[in-house]
């Protein structure tokens, strides 16, 4: 009996080893994925091109709830729920930077969108600043990307009204490669709603 009570207890000792091994392993996301060669030779052709085109510089702001290594998730109206396990390989700011920027420029071939930061000697024609205030998960299985943006010349003055925006998908699949993948959509919506506006 002795016997049978410490197999069943070094049993139950090793399952929850188990489980808490895996619960305790952390998972890294990227909001971009890697560039193709063919993507690589695209990005180098709208390079080449820049000079030609009207230049703006990028600007974008995050609400400071998601400046953190944790994805977020929102739980109920007023609940934030940081994943402890699930984390942004790389700040949330510079992975928003890099897509916004990438779908700004594959999507229009009039303005050449740069980094604020990006030293270019040619003044800029417009700054776009973008703030973003959500840009989470849900607990009703959706993502969300909401906030503003403003075109200004390089004197300030702003061009037009702030333009809010928000952008919602359902879930296609459970899991966070799915939530992810699904931000990283929402970018692209932001980004064309971007352009048509500044083409208006």
């Amino acid at each position: 009996m002795k016997t049978i009570f410490l197999s069943f207890t070094f049993s139950a000792i090793m399952m929850l080893v188990g489980c808490s091994s895996v619960s305790t392993t952390s998972h890294y996301y990227l909001l971009n994925k890697p560039p193709t060669g063919q993507e690589v030779a695209l990005i180098s052709k709208s390079e080449s091109s820049k000079k030609a085109k009207a230049l703006s510089t990028v600007k974008v702001q995050l609400a400071s709830y998601l400046n953190q290594p944790y994805i977020v998730m929102q739980l109920g109206s007023h609940k934030i729920h940081y994943s402890t396990f699930h984390l942004w390989a790389e700040p949330l700011l510079v992975g928003v930077k890099k897509s916004l920027l990438a779908d700004l420029n594959n999507n229009n071939q009039k303005i050449a969108f740069i980094s604020e930061k990006f030293n270019d000697k040619r003044q800029p024609s417009e700054k776009l600043t973008v703030t973003i205030d959500y840009f989470h998960i849900n607990n009703d299985s959706t993502v969300i990307l909401s906030g503003q943006y403003y075109a200004q010349k390089p004197n300030g003055v702003i061009i037009g009204a702030a333009q809010p925006f928000f952008f919602k998908q359902q879930l296609a699949a459970d899991g966070y490669d799915q939530a992810i993948t699904q931000q990283r959509d929402l970018i692209t919506e932001l980004a064309k709603n971007i352009l048509i506006k500044l083409e208006a």
